[in-house]
């Protein structure tokens, strides 16, 4: 039969014998999150939960709501359909990947 500690140290007294120190637990390893696109249509409208303004210059994410972007290229729209945003964290500056799914028109060339 276990018994327990009458003062509730069970853990400090663990760390004495032979556990050694305690362990902190990490949420994760990486700083960043990933949010997939949602698209759905009601009554001839239609919803989505990222979207991407590159005349404004803006981002709207479902966590973060509007956010100010810039980026190093000069586009007019994407073509395409975005599949997810993966928002990242590297020393105190956020980088936001975007996922797009495109068609790509095949070129064939006659020998």
């Amino acid at each position: 039969m276990l018994q327990l500690n009458q003062k509730g140290d069970d853990g400090y007294e663990n760390y004495r014998k032979e556990a050694g120190k305690p362990k902190f637990k990490k949420k994760g390893i990486k700083n960043s999150y990933r949010t997939n696109n949602v698209k759905s249509e009601y009554k001839g409208h239609v919803y989505e939960n990222i979207k991407i303004d590159l005349e404004k210059r803006e981002i709207t994410l479902p966590k973060l709501k509007e956010v100010k972007i810039r980026g190093y290229r000069n586009l007019k729209e994407i073509k395409g359909r975005i599949i997810n945003t993966t928002v990242e964290r590297k020393a105190r500056k956020y980088y936001v990947s975007v996922c797009v799914e495109e068609e790509i028109e095949e070129k064939r060339y006659e020998i």
